[in-house]
């Protein structure tokens, strides 16, 4: 009986540490909320733009930060479409395939060309990837990557994607075709409506999703270059994002004692062999044959048992696939004498019991402390505050780059937006959903302001209708604040727009005074010793953004400033801006169109000041480039030649300046010619 309460303590201390290294509950929600918004608004904006949709997959779509984990993208090409029998019509795709199983072990197919449509502009006769085989045309997987590495530079191929870093962040890229829900995995489905789990109506969402097929073949078949594997990434995101927190937390500690505690100390011949893939797969069939009803006090338990199911998979050599069980995916991986290495390596750690998971370096001490005295330890507060990531998850979402360049674009967003929140079930869903509505909302009334005021300037109404008109955008923000200068930032822009210099001068100086305050803080460099000092903990994130929340300005070619329209025009992307140094732009603008010199030079003093001494807190790296453009474009105008052209050669050395390139090589060229004329 003590033994037992001995291992209920110390589950739920595990439990505690687990929502330190991978989050609470609400976090977790938060993460995959954020996912989603973000896949459905991309998949939104590819649906317009372009014949494919790309998303995010792997560990970081499910809700996980590890922070040695490579992003994982998967891209689909809705130009080719895999039928499963020949009635299947797709009027979108130019290009069929037809699914073929009966040649290949389960879990992987042929792709059999059916036909190309050659009136749709598809860049690619896709025949000329394909091979003879049998009687028919045969898509080849090896020619279907080499045919799209050559979009992606400094690349190589790694199983089924494309892998390489960019800004030191590892990625891999799956270059996949969609397919219905195959035949061969609908036993899975009716063995999920006999547990229950998750609910038939995201059951019936995961089988309308299908499932995708990746360039990779069966590495024990003699035509590997010719067979496409079956991928259910999708669904198993899905499955993910409705365990309980008892049952996620499991999957992550396995993952990090595989990665930690396994592969750590693995012999060079079985290193490798096991990934986190088989663990996924494990914590799922448990999920199945046990029930969903995991609690909190078993975290303990529900390891132990998963790991056990995984010893005796690698014992009979045998991993069936969660899908498609009749799928082994042991097979040509895990035999001889490197599966009797890893059963001894795995079997050593097995005998150890729960200290096996010391071997974790994340958490060892806190475990060993448990462990010595399961009863008696006090952990140190380790819940990381929702509230305040919660923010982190809004401004992330709110400066993603989405097309916002035209109202019509933007309604569309807000259509989908506010789709998600009436099928949405959670408090913090609901906050997050809000304020990215609430954020597009203002890109709309600021594309309606610009578009109304302009044709009323054009058509030489009278100033008093110009007013009224101006005045009215201005409520209209007002009644969309989610931080504390958005609103203000963009009224700015429409009074400027109007050539109402002295509103913008009064708007400024308050806001300025406002930015300056000790108690504000900005979203790309929270404390959350300050968000908890300021009332975070009992004040809604709603109101404590109002408060004290600066967020980034995102603008586009439409609703842009005309000094830098040239870097808005060669790029279809959004900017990002630093609130500050756009109020100070302004503000200097605004003076010298007034002919207010010495204010003018004044703001120019602080602007360069910023520049030249901010660590980070007023202007983050993502607008670092802009900021510097726009001083040099301040220095210019003031007749400061010579640090104009230092300040767009700072612009040209910042990380994230990428989308405007030329156009600062442009200004830089004529400055030089200009100075080089005195």
């Amino acid at each position: 009986m003590a033994e037992d309460t001995d291992i209920t303590s110390i589950s739920y201390k595990l439990y505690k540490i687990m929502n330190k290294e991978i989050g609470s509950k609400e976090i977790i929600q938060l993460l995959q909320t954020r996912n989603n918004i973000l896949h459905k608004l991309r998949e939104e904006y590819m649906r317009e733009v372009c014949n494919h949709d790309h998303f995010l997959s792997g560990s970081r779509a499910e809700g996980f930060r590890f922070p040695t984990s490579d992003v994982d993208f998967m891209v689909v090409y809705n130009v080719v479409a895999v039928i499963i029998n020949d009635a299947t019509i797709h009027p979108m795709a130019s290009i069929r395939f037809k699914m073929e199983t009966d040649q290949t072990r389960c879990g992987f197919c042929l792709l059999r060309f059916v036909s190309q449509n050659d009136f749709l502009d598809t860049h690619i006769d896709i025949t000329e990837l394909c091979v003879p085989y049998k009687d028919g045309l045969y898509l080849t997987n090896t020619a279907w990557k080499d045919y799209l590495k050559r979009y992606i530079k400094d690349s190589c191929t790694h199983g089924p994607c494309e892998s390489g870093i960019l800004d030191g962040m590892e990625y891999d890229i799956a270059h996949s075709l969609k397919c219905k829900w195959p035949k061969s995995a609908y036993p899975c489905i009716q063995k999920l409506l006999r547990t229950k789990w998750p609910s038939l109506h995201d059951l019936s969402g995961i089988v309308s999703n299908g499932c995708h097929i990746v360039p990779i073949g069966d590495k024990t078949s003699y035509k590997e270059f010719l067979e496409w594997r079956i991928s259910f990434s999708v669904a198993e995101t899905s499955l993910i994002q409705e365990m309980n927190h008892c049952q996620f937390l499991t999957y992550g500690l396995l993952k990090m004692f595989l990665k930690e505690a396994i592969n750590t100390y693995m012999r060079p011949d079985a290193d490798g062999l096991l990934c986190s893939y088989f663990i996924k797969t494990t914590v799922l069939w448990e999920i199945v044959y046990s029930g969903p009803a995991w609690r909190e006090q078993d975290l303990l338990k529900w390891f132990w048992i998963c790991f056990r199911r995984l010893l005796s998979w690698v014992s009979d050599g045998y991993c069936p696939n969660f899908f498609i069980p009749e799928n082994n995916m042991f097979l040509g991986k895990i035999y001889g004498r490197s599966q009797k290495n890893l059963l001894c390596h795995l079997t050593s750690l097995y005998r150890c019991g729960y200290k096996c998971l010391l071997g974790c370096t994340s958490f060892f001490i806190e475990f060993g402390q448990v462990l010595r005295q399961p009863t008696n330890v006090v952990l140190s507060r380790i819940d990381e505050d929702s509230t305040h990531f919660c923010v982190n998850v809004i401004d992330t979402i709110a400066t993603t780059y989405h097309d916002c360049a035209t109202i019509s674009n933007v309604s569309r967003y807000i259509l989908l937006i506010e789709r998600m929140a009436r099928e949405n079930n959670t408090r913090i869903g609901t906050q997050v959903l809000s304020s990215s509505l609430q954020r597009f909302k203002q890109q709309v009334i600021l594309l309606s302001a610009i578009q109304s005021l302009s044709s009323l300037r054009n058509s030489f109404s009278s100033n008093r209708m110009r007013h009224h008109a101006v005045v009215k955008y201005i409520n209209a923000l007002k009644r969309t604040t989610i931080d504390l200068s958005t609103h203000k930032i963009l009224s700015a822009i429409i009074f400027y727009k109007q050539g109402m210099y002295h509103h913008v001068i009064r708007l400024a100086r308050n806001l300025k005074e406002r930015l300056q305050s000790p108690h504000v803080m900005y979203c790309w460099n929270l404390s959350a010793f300050k968000y908890r000092e300021l009332g975070g903990d009992y004040t809604p994130v709603g109101v404590m953004m109002r408060k004290f929340l600066v967020m980034k300005i995102s603008l586009n070619k439409n609703t842009c400033l005309l000094e830098v329209f040239p870097e808005h025009g060669c790029t279809k992307e959004e900017i990002l801006y630093s609130p500050m140094v756009l109020l100070n732009f302004v503000l200097y603008l605004s003076y010298t169109y007034l002919f207010l010199f010495s204010e003018a030079n004044s703001v120019l003093d602080e602007l360069e000041l910023l520049m030249n001494h901010d660590d980070g807190y007023h202007v983050c790296v993502e607008t670092r480039a802009i900021s510097w453009e726009m001083l040099g474009i301040c220095q210019e105008m003031g007749g400061c030649l010579e640090e104009a052209c230092l300040s767009y050669q700072n612009a040209l050395k910042e990380q994230y300046q990428n989308s405007f390139l030329e156009v600062t090589l442009s200004r830089l060229r004529n400055l030089n010619a200009t100075l080089n004329n005195y």
